[in-house]
């Protein structure tokens, strides 16, 4: 369903929105640092709702903005001294006594000068096999640099010039409308922005009192960069990619932070090279087939206070500072150095399937809906499709921390904001058994099933960005089949990406949850458990996904999601209804 709609080039806010029930608390963070209550999770499957002020206006980004990336580090190359005789001048006196010499015995200069000539050919011939030995040992030990900026320009040993770089192909266009076309895959969490749960103890144990990006940066001072880079160079490597296509991956989602994309003056985050590291995932997923998905997952001020964006604040305060004027053009300014970035790529610009510009931004101050920054989300969103849209990047709306789930009105704002439907996806991150851990087996799967229809809402695709497979319902045969429940459901529209690739145990959890909570979040435990499952060689993911075994939806009758969402309010008592 859409909301009516009549201007279509001035669309008011009043038009475009949504707004909650009095006193029902927003969506909460799909992380285990945010406070859920019961309530909140009833808003899972939430109703429609209109807003009243009207849009606060924002600059849009300079045209022609530079991007902030700092390659300063990566274009500093050692200059070697010109090839060539010394400098040093002979003196006029030891110059004179051998002009003489030569006068007076001719015979010794051809002497003279057929040793100079069996010396130059013996250096010559050393000096290529020095040359030919070193140019071998650079590029077995290449930096990430120089494998960027340089690919297969190395020197051969025996001296020979250097072979043409050999032409790279782009990748076929990502296409999100085709219906056959199902996104399988995988974030990167806890990669190029730090995520204290998903690897407690490596945080902790360089700053046990941390909890996000921010304190650790501002802890670690000047080791914070190369802190960071042996951890990406631990973190994610290329046999990684190697199993993940193994797997049938064809999505890589990325989360990233705004410091790898502008300057952040008198903020302790760091630059360590994380477009570096974006660009090595393109690269590598160009080589066996497969699409990236950036997400901004750290923005000026914080979007939500969660730790997933690089700043923990109190739950009472959540994104209050993202929403203010200066945080907006310091975002603005992120988005376009980001577009930026992305031509500069060519031809691995070819692997970027989308980007989400704001990961998870909450329009509510604690419990309490706002109005206003939820205007100031829906003109962010529209500012950055001009700039995406620009460079014919998709972009991803995600609704933020009110009804989370449901697409119902979207329509209205994509349409009213002039946005091209093919640039433009609708992305959820359901986690229908936790906030809080959900027990009720019927229910999980009742919810499931709603999800796998909310595309009928919407004339976008939906992509569901992050799912897990904890639940609060114990046994690995429900968990084998909640895994393929969840898939199939999710695959009934533009596809998934499953949270996360790893996520390790914990000593002593503190912001990590138990261990056997912790493995619903580890893709690779699930796999070598055989609970996540590859297609068979030559099977396409939505062949793959539609014949899923022990997929509790199939059979069941496909009632629409109002349908679904008037039933459970049904269950609901009058307390939790108001």
């Amino acid at each position: 369903m859409s909301f009516p709609y009549q201007d279509n080039t001035a669309a008011s806010n009043s038009q475009l929105g949504f707004h909650p029930r009095a006193g029902t608390p927003g969506m909460a963070s799909p992380r285990p640092s945010a406070n859920m209550d019961r309530q909140e999770q009833e808003k899972f499957l939430g109703s429609p709702y209109q807003q009243s002020s009207p849009l606060a206006s924002y600059p849009p980004a300079a045209q022609g903005t530079n991007s902030y990336f700092d390659d300063e580090a990566h274009s500093k190359s050692a200059r070697a001294a010109p090839a060539g005789f010394s400098s040093t001048r002979t003196p006029a006196a030891v110059a004179g006594k051998k002009a003489n010499i030569f006068k007076r015995k001719p015979w010794t200069m051809a002497i003279l000068l057929l040793l100079l000539i069996a010396a130059i050919g013996g250096g010559i011939g050393a000096w290529k096999a020095v040359s030919g030995s070193k140019s071998e040992s650079t590029v077995g030990g290449s930096s990430l640099s120089d494998s960027k900026n340089s690919p297969g320009t190395g020197t051969s040993g025996n001296g020979a010039a250097p072979a043409p770089t050999p032409t790279i192909t782009p990748l076929a266009r990502y296409n999100w409308r085709d219906p056959n076309n199902v996104a399988y895959g995988i974030n990167l969490g806890n990669y190029l922005v730090l995520e204290r749960w998903l690897d407690e103890d490596w945080f902790t144990s360089l700053c046990a009192d941390c909890l996000d990006e921010w304190n650790w940066s501002a802890h670690l001072g000047n080791q914070a960069i190369p802190t960071l880079q042996k951890h990406y160079d631990d973190y994610i490597q290329e046999s990684d990619m190697d199993t993940m296509k193994a797997m049938g991956f064809n999505m890589i989602r990325v989360t990233i932070g705004y410091w790898a994309l502008i300057d952040t003056p008198g903020e302790p985050f760091v630059n360590a090279g994380q477009l570096d590291r974006l660009r090595m995932i393109m690269e590598w997923c160009h080589k066996r087939g497969m699409y990236v998905a950036i997400s901004m997952h750290g923005m000026p001020g914080s979007q939500s206070g969660d730790q997933s964006t690089g700043l923990v604040k109190d739950y009472n305060v959540g994104g209050t500072s993202w929403f203010t004027r200066a945080n907006q053009a310091r975002s603005d300014a992120v988005i376009q150095a980001l577009a930026t970035w992305i031509t500069q790529q060519q031809p691995y610009t070819s692997t970027i399937a989308v980007v989400l510009p704001v990961n998870e931004p909450k329009q509510t101050q604690g419990n309490e809906y706002r109005d206003d920054w939820n205007n100031i989300m829906l003109d962010f969103y529209r500012r950055s499709y001009r700039t995406l849209a620009n460079i014919g990047m998709v972009m991803a709306i995600h609704p933020g921390f009110q009804n989370g789930q449901d697409p119902s009105g979207w329509d209205a704002f994509i349409q009213g904001s002039n946005m091209d439907p093919n640039l433009v996806i609708w992305e959820t991150h359901p986690y229908p058994g936790f906030f809080p851990l959900n027990e009720d087996r019927d229910d999980i799967v009742s919810k499931v099933c709603a999800l796998g229809q909310i595309y009928k809402d919407i004339s976008v695709p939906v992509f569901f960005g992050e799912w897990s497979a904890l639940s609060g319902v114990p046994g690995a045969a429900w968990l084998k089949s909640y895994w393929n429940t969840q898939l199939a459901a999710y695959s009934s529209s533009a596809g998934s990406t499953f949270w996360t690739w790893k996520a390790n145990n914990a000593t002593n959890p503190d912001r990590a949850l138990a261990s056997n909570q912790m493995s619903r979040y580890d893709f690779q435990f699930l796999m070598n458990q055989n609970i996540a499952s590859a297609p068979a060689p030559g099977q396409s993911i939505k062949a793959y996904t539609d014949s899923l075994p022990n997929n509790l939806c199939a059979g069941q009758s496909k009632r629409s999601p109002k349908a679904h969402r008037r039933e459970r309010m049904g269950r609901l008592s009058h307390e939790e209804r108001h």
